[in-house]
């Protein structure tokens, strides 16, 4: 959490540091409050909670770099889009798909995105939209390394793979139900919900280790969760989604759907 206030201040003492403590955070100060270098200090430290007085407002969204970060997103009505949160602006991509998942960019630009619903993996290249894989069962998460995307087909149980110029092949096989994939370090991270595990398998052998299980993913035992249709413009379909996310220090987050919460591993 981040604070344009003194340590010492009393609201400051009471709403930012208390909410960092009871949170498991951490409080990140400035010596004197400066917009440009609050903003690099916030993406330093990953800030995900921002506190300040409206007039600091009005400076930090008026500073370079406010307005630089960008979302991708599909939505509950089977949209894509870009999203840039300051500026609450969204550039449509593409429409009309069933329960879209994970989506996943290459360092071109292109938009690798995942229709669950009809078992596709689709490709936007500026304005063209085409199919890129077809016949998966129930494609979830992406992840791209080059001209290589990694799918989790969550019905197959297995981690497909999509090379540029060649048919889909399988690297890994027999997970349960993969949902989430994330690249970090050279290794392929993914999330079984059947297993209840976090999986690290490498990209080239397919070889697959257990980092961490007993996680609070997945729907309990017995229970086999419904689709609910979409609710308005909201991001993502109404149904159980385990991803991950794989950050610059080599961090894991996954958001264990089981109990509503986020869990990071540090590797």
């Amino acid at each position: 959490m981040w604070s344009a206030n003194g340590f010492f201040w009393s609201g400051n003492f009471s709403m930012a540091l208390g909410r960092a403590l009871s949170s498991g955070g951490s409080l990140v100060l400035q010596s004197t409050f400066d917009a440009g270098e609050a903003l690099s200090l916030m993406e330093r430290e990953k800030a995900t909670f921002l506190n300040a007085w409206p007039h600091q407002w009005e400076q930090l969204t008026g500073a370079p770099g406010w307005a630089s970060g960008e979302w991708l997103i599909t939505t509950g009505l089977g949209s894509v889009a870009r999203y840039r949160p300051a500026l609450g602006e969204s550039d449509f991509l593409a429409h009309g798909f069933d329960r879209l998942m994970g989506i996943a960019t290459s360092d071109s630009g292109a938009v690798l995105f995942a229709e669950m619903g009809t078992g596709r993996v689709h490709l936007v290249e500026g304005d063209a939209v085409r199919p890129s894989a077809e016949g998966l069962d129930q494609p979830m998460g992406i992840a791209l390394q080059g001209h290589t995307a990694y799918i989790a087909e969550a019905g197959a149980g297995r981690i497909a793979r999509l090379r540029q110029g060649s048919p889909v092949d399988t690297l890994a096989e027999g997970l349960g139900r993969p949902e989430g994939l994330c690249l970090s370090g050279g290794k392929l991270y993914a999330v079984d919900t059947a297993g209840k595990r976090l999986l690290e398998i490498d990209p080239e052998s397919g070889a697959v280790a257990t980092i961490a299980s007993n996680l609070p993913v997945g729907a309990p035992p017995g229970v086999v969760p419904k689709f609910l249709g979409p609710i308005g413009d909201m991001s993502g379909p109404m149904i159980n989604f385990a991803d991950i996310a794989c950050g610059p220090d080599g961090s894991l987050y996954v958001s264990a759907d089981g109990e509503g919460s986020v869990l990071a591993f540090r590797t």
